[in-house]
């Protein structure tokens, strides 16, 4: 979506100078990036964060008082353009009637409105703002929410999954304290899938990789007291310590990881729509101990490079911590 806006606002930036002429390459993005700034600050919280708000508010993770914030956050930059604005047209009546006339200005400033109407239809954004909803009503949470303790998402500046380079500079990171609990795990079996043929020991990796899926079952399983899908995560997460138990390698230990991250997955799968937090649990789970089997088979090293971006984008989408962060 953000490519389609890029190229779109290329074209329309090129028709606007060819209709109105060579001022028009200073208007029309000056307008588009007021539109987009403005329009941020008052349609994006209608837009992503009540939408959140109510649903969170529904399920009792989050206190009611939220929604007020969030309506508070358009309603006092609409009173602030609409007292600039009609400042504007009684102190400085030529500047006001410049503007308004402004064609390539008001244009663009249209546009940036629109690329936020639309950017929702992008799941980078929407999954942006998720991250930046989460930090910035930290202390409308309720203390039981799992919002602020599963699948938290690490910013682009701690790790960014698809890079070789990043990927290593995150597994290299000597300050784990700001990140959450499972952060510095996956980090871990980044670091031993990027070692050398010589120091690369699968079972640490396996180990890791197990740990992880299982400690993240067993604190979210806290959730599901007294509901009908408490007893079969028990019996998942059983498993799973079964096999970090396990000291040799076999074909029949591979069988098995597979067969239960396939379970895994399909659960997620059919528990999405019901549950989306418990669905991405198991998801991430499901994958982790899926890549546990993985690690004990690969080749060399340029699989392990793959293995390693796959647990980089876990660690990017599906970190938690052992605690509600306050």
């Amino acid at each position: 979506m953000n490519t389609i806006i890029g190229v779109a606002f290329c074209i329309l930036w090129g028709v606007t100078t060819a209709i109105y002429g060579i001022s028009a390459i200073l208007w029309f993005p000056l307008g588009f990036i007021i539109g987009i700034f403005v329009s941020a600050q008052i349609l994006l919280p209608l837009l992503l964060g009540l939408p959140r708000a109510i649903s969170l508010v529904a399920k009792r993770e989050i206190r009611t008082a939220v929604i007020g914030r969030i309506l508070l956050t358009p309603l006092v930059w609409f009173v602030i353009i609409a007292v600039l604005g009609f400042a504007a047209g009684f102190l400085f009546p030529s500047v006001a009637d410049f503007v308004y006339s402004n064609a390539p200005l008001n244009f663009g400033g249209w546009v940036g409105t629109l690329a936020i109407v639309l950017s929702p239809l992008s799941a980078k954004s929407r999954a942006d703002f998720r991250t930046d909803f989460d930090e910035a009503y930290a202390g409308f949470y309720t203390f039981t929410s799992r919002s602020l303790r599963f699948n938290l998402q690490l910013r682009n500046s701690v790790l960014i999954p698809d890079s070789i380079e990043s990927a290593r500079a995150f597994a290299n990171r000597k300050d784990w304290a700001e990140l959450p609990w499972s952060a510095h795990l996956h980090g871990s079996v980044i670091r031993e899938l990027l070692s050398s043929d010589e120091e690369y020991d699968f079972t640490i990796a396996e180990r890791a990789l197990l740990l992880i899926a299982g400690q993240r079952m067993v604190l979210f399983a806290e959730s599901l007291v007294g509901t009908t899908e408490l007893p079969p995560w028990l019996d998942w997460i059983e498993r799973i310590e079964m096999l970090t138990d396990v000291e040799d390698l076999d074909l029949e230990n591979l069988e098995v990881k597979l067969n239960l991250s396939k379970e895994l997955l399909e659960r997620a799968t059919k528990l999405f729509q019901a549950d989306k937090s418990a669905a991405e649990v198991l998801f991430a789970s499901g994958s982790e101990v899926g890549k546990a089997a993985d690690v004990c088979t690969v080749a060399n090293f340029a699989q392990r490079q793959q293995i390693a971006l796959k647990v980089a984008r876990l660690a990017k989408e599906y970190s938690f911590d052992q605690q509600e962060s306050q």
